[in-house]
């Protein structure tokens, strides 16, 4: 996926189902009765399946990518007033890169459209 591709997703199924598995390192499934669906490793090491989550639609959802992100990046999110969109960027703790700045009408696309942007180099 490249940048283009990346920041011309809009919030919803797809955007969601990117982030799950490239992100937040899920495994992602339909259900022909339970829908879209998405398997994580709890603390105890169990396999989890779960409804798959609304990454770019929910802010507390939005929120779980920002921390899954924070050991490796730093997170910039910010509502800019002249444009009337909001602007997520990481960058990397150790260098202080920037990865991609994305916005987004919604503050939970934009991160999630970041996050994305910044695992992006590391799956080329």
């Amino acid at each position: 996926m490249t940048e283009e591709e990346v920041l011309a997703m809009k919030a919803g199924r797809e955007l969601n189902t990117r982030v799950a598995e490239d992100v937040m390192g899920c495994i992602v499934a339909y259900d022909a009765f339970l829908g879209d669906m998405q398997r994580w490793i709890d603390s105890q090491g169990d396999s989890v399946w779960g409804p798959l989550e609304r990454y770019s639609e929910d802010h507390s959802v939005a929120e779980k990518v920002v921390g899954r992100l924070e050991s490796k990046y730093n997170a910039r999110i910010e509502f800019n007033y002249a444009t009337e969109n909001w602007e997520a960027e990481f960058s990397e703790l150790a260098t202080g890169l920037g990865l991609g700045t994305a916005s987004a009408l919604d503050r939970p696309e934009a991160i999630c459209k970041a996050a994305l942007l910044a695992v992006l180099p590391k799956r080329a």
